[in-house]
């Protein structure tokens, strides 16, 4: 049988913690603790035990019980693992290498320690990439490995996953800030919000003259509302034409070209009136598809952005 992908999500609550000890001890794990192994309960005992000693409703057990239930037995020796952090970010890949086991000795399992996942499989991560963000991965996996619940299984060419992964930088983690680092030596923001949130103060970076769009009710163009879903930034030029944003903290897909069209079309319709509407794209790095694409509309710009950070010798002490 072909080794299959698995997305497992490191923890609800405490998601940057769980990956670092997932690395540290070899596994990757989930909760669902009754304070006993699941080892030998069918589907019906687990069901019941979700109910009578955790007061689930019937759907609820149904749903712990088959996530369980894929942990012990879908799962397979020589699977690959995506340990999904939230946020965007993948904290890291590997590959399965042991059997279900109840474990409450080490600093996952540990019932009174922060995580308290003792449902465990052991996996030997990969050495990178790690904390990279989703928008590396393929298109067909970048919304699965982000979608609702704690585990999911998928068949997939494993092989030419583990070479198209290997193309993806890692990030670095320093001091609890991640910054993205590109496969050129370039630096990237971790998370969308904070490219977001910088350029809304910094928008003279894009264009002289840019300001914040504001509507009539006085919301700001931050995650603007619309019928098609929020618009990363919308500015408005010195011309008072609008602006429209579709930001990627890393890889920019030609699939943000269609992102982009929708919200331009919207704003077109409900807001524009006689001012002309135009679209920016920015991203770490413009994908050549989407290049392609965005060259035969000239009223669509892509720019890529990189972090720098420069420390000087601090001046001498004097009265």
């Amino acid at each position: 049988m072909s080794p299959k992908l698995v997305r497992i999500v490191t923890h609800h609550e405490n998601p940057k913690l769980a990956a670092e000890l997932f690395l540290e001890e070899g596994i990757v794990a989930i909760g669902f603790d009754l304070g006993r192994s699941f080892t030998g309960m069918s589907k019906d005992e687990m069901r019941n035990a979700f109910i009578e000693e955790w007061g689930a409703s019937d759907q609820q057990a149904v749903l712990w019980t088959a996530t369980v239930m894929s942990f012990m037995q879908d799962i397979k020796i020589g699977d690959v693992v995506l340990a999904y952090m939230g946020d965007n970010i993948v904290a890291a890949v590997g590959d399965v290498i042991g059997e279900y086991e109840y474990n409450t000795q080490n600093k996952v399992g540990d019932p009174d320690g922060e995580v308290g996942y003792p449902q465990q499989r052991k996996v030997r991560w990969w050495p990178s990439p790690k904390y990279f963000n989703r928008s590396y991965l393929p298109d067909d996996l970048y919304k699965w490995v982000a979608l609702p619940a704690t585990l999911y299984t998928k068949e997939y060419n494993i092989e030419e996953l583990r070479t198209f992964l290997q193309t993806i930088p890692s990030g670095e983690k320093e001091g609890g800030v991640e910054i993205m680092e590109s496969a050129d030596g370039g630096h990237w923001f971790p998370v969308e919000t904070l490219l977001r949130d910088f350029l809304a103060r910094n928008l003279q970076f894009i264009e002289e003259g840019l300001s914040l769009f504001r509507d009539a009710s006085g919301r700001e163009g931050i995650e603007y509302p619309t019928d098609t879903g929020p618009i990363d930034l919308l500015a408005m030029d010195k011309n008072g034409d609008l602006i429209v944003f579709e930001l990627k903290v890393s890889r920019g897909p030609d699939r943000a070209l269609g992102q982009l069209m929708r919200y331009m079309g919207w704003v077109r319709s409900q807001l524009a009136g006689a001012k002309d509407v135009k679209g920016v794209i920015v991203a770490g790095k413009i994908d050549d598809g989407l290049k392609l694409a965005a060259s035969e509309n000239p009223k669509i710009k892509l720019l890529e952005y990189d972090l720098s950070f420069k420390v000087k010798p601090a001046e001498p002490y004097s009265r």
